[in-house]
């Protein structure tokens, strides 16, 4: 109930919003928004959505981080690790940076592993993964690719085993070390039926 109130309360503050910026896109129109709400869980759902609208674009950043400090502000973990994992993929997609691909990923490992949130947990070790492949670090990738099937093999999180074998196949791949690959593409297809996330299947 309360948040239906809640959305319609939104819906209402949409209507007070000058013509053109009724006009903009939806993203202009939550920007042009949010410095209306307060510190609320309404404010972080809006940061959020802002911040997924915006991948590929240089603001990403910038709401990503507002996102981040929000979510402490409000000791919401669970925002928290979702502005950390963006943040990671505007480092991804915009640097060759691994060392803050490792910083923010310090960051949200403790409070990812302590709120069981593993998809933002093991989708950005694999952000790392894939960067030490893009940069020819074959072996630092094939480590923590191990590493990280291990893992999620430990916490039955099957999309990140998945995920893990799917990095192994690349890098095995880029080194030509074709039984290796073929070993780890033999494992993704024998959990492919399990998998949640369309994501580790494309």
């Amino acid at each position: 109930m309360m948040k239906h109130l809640r959305f319609l309360l939104w819906q209402a503050s949409l209507l007070l919003l000058p013509l053109h910026a009724l006009q903009a896109t939806p993203t202009d129109s939550l920007i042009a928004l949010l410095p209306t709400l307060p510190h609320d869980s309404l404010r972080l759902e809006v940061l959020h959505e802002i911040t997924l609208n915006l991948q590929h674009t240089p603001a990403q950043e910038s709401y990503a981080r507002q996102l981040i400090a929000e979510a402490e502000l409000q000791q919401n973990d669970s925002q928290r690790c979702a502005g950390l994992y963006l943040l990671m993929l505007y480092y991804y997609n915009n640097t060759d940076d691994t060392d803050s691909l490792l910083h923010w990923l310090s960051q949200l490992k403790p409070v990812a592993l302590r709120i069981h949130d593993y998809r933002d947990y093991f989708d950005s070790k694999k952000l790392v993964i894939n960067n030490y492949i893009y940069s020819q670090q074959y072996e630092y990738a094939i480590a923590l690719a191990e590493e990280m099937a291990l893992e999620a093999k430990e916490k039955a999180y099957i999309d990140g085993t998945a995920a893990a074998y799917f990095c192994l196949a690349n890098a095995y791949n880029e080194t030509g070390r074709l039984k290796e690959e073929s070993i780890a593409l033999k494992q993704i297809h024998n959990l492919f039926p399990q998998l949640r996330y369309t994501n580790i299947k494309l």
